[in-house]
């Protein structure tokens, strides 16, 4: 078997090998070119799911500043209606010991009157 060196290859082996590393050449770019594309829609799709995750982040902490600042004006709501049903509680307290005088009063009144009643009777 007789191997051949560059100097004395034949015309047509030469022609053949450039055309396949041309092929070659032709095929890497076709894959360098479609793994660029590839990758530029990767980072398109990251910063597509960075910029949603971003914008998720931003409304989560909305939603949790609101839900703080309503939960802090019901606590101070209830703080005052606590403080109101109080008062309302200590002047249901007053009337009533103040209806208790009254009734007190009138008892007061009638033993006046009978005594008054007895007294015109006996004169």
């Amino acid at each position: 078997m007789q191997t051949t060196t560059p100097a004395t290859a034949s015309p047509p082996q030469i022609q053949n090998a450039a055309e396949a590393i041309q092929a070659l050449t032709e095929d890497a770019a076709g894959l360098a070119a479609k793994l660029g594309h590839l990758t530029a829609a990767r980072q398109r799709c990251a910063s597509k799911d960075v910029t949603s995750t971003l914008q998720h982040l931003a409304l989560y902490r909305e939603a949790v500043q609101t839900l703080q600042a309503n939960t802090t004006a019901v606590i101070q709501q209830s703080a005052e209606m606590q403080q109101e049903c109080q008062e309302l509680y200590d002047d249901f307290g007053a009337t009533d010991a103040l209806a208790q005088d009254v009734h007190q009063l009138r008892k007061n009144v009638e033993k006046l009157e009978a005594c008054l009643a007895t007294k015109m009777k006996g004169s």
